[in-house]
């Protein structure tokens, strides 16, 4: 790649302008296409670990006994399965006011939840087809699951292996630029611009620091780069606050 002119743009999130939970930072003087197509880069990175395991992007489900539907939103934060057996029943009760009395247990084992409605004969439903779901943190399909009977209690256990691990991947994407404008150079086409992997445990920041490797082409049809906005997404394509 020949390369004619760098500018080194360096944004600094206390002076973007929060959209949506995107940040959006105006250039004080723009930079002009002139001739042949603009080519993008990420030098450097430092990145607070800011985002939790339950978020605006997974803490909902519903309970439904005898077609009354409860909502249920769990409070943000980072979670091991354990102390979500005590969470989850405390929210559902809360919710449901106690009648019947929720609980819930873990298996180390299975790597599966049991919720237990104590002593019910209602018909119980857990849905998860709801939006925010909570489906992966509870190990179910997105969808709506029946409660069985077990003696006098009514009992759900979890499809699936329960998912309460911390977010590993974020995606950086220049959000003014269409998913069309942007490419590699092997041509294909993207406006992620970086993919980190952040290492494992709750580390207070990640630094990512390359050699202006990984450039991005752009086709824009503007003859002008005014402003820039910042996206970090997970690997579902969520945005993460």
């Amino acid at each position: 790649m020949s390369i004619d002119n760098i500018y080194c743009i360096t944004l600094d999130s206390s002076q973007g302008i929060d959209i949506n939970h995107t940040l959006r930072f105006g250039l004080h003087t723009p930079i002009f296409f002139k001739d042949g197509l603009p080519s993008i880069s990420l030098k450097s990175a430092v990145i607070p670990r800011s985002f939790y395991i339950i978020n605006d992007n997974n803490d909902a489900f519903d309970i439904i006994i005898d077609a009354t539907t409860y909502n249920i939103t769990l409070p943000h934060g980072n979670y091991s399965a354990k102390n979500l057996t005590t969470v989850l029943p405390q929210y559902i009760n809360a919710s449901v006011g106690g009648t019947p009395n929720f609980t819930c247990s873990y298996s180390k084992i299975t790597n599966k939840f049991t919720i237990t409605a104590v002593a019910s004969s209602a018909v119980i439903s857990l849905d998860t087809n709801v939006s925010n779901s909570a489906y992966k943190l509870l190990g179910t399909p997105r969808a709506s699951h029946l409660f069985s009977t077990s003696g006098a209690n009514k009992v759900y256990v979890s499809d699936n292996c329960v998912n309460v691990m911390q977010i590993n991947t974020a995606h950086i994407r220049i959000g003014n630029m269409i998913f069309s404008d942007v490419y590699d150079t092997s041509g294909n086409i993207g406006n992620i611009i970086y993919t980190i992997y952040f290492s494992a445990g709750f580390n207070a920041w990640e630094n990512i620091n390359e050699s202006f490797i990984d450039w991005k082409t752009i086709a824009s049809s503007n003859t002008a780069l005014t402003y820039i906005d910042v996206k970090i997404e997970d690997k579902d394509g969520y945005k993460l606050n």
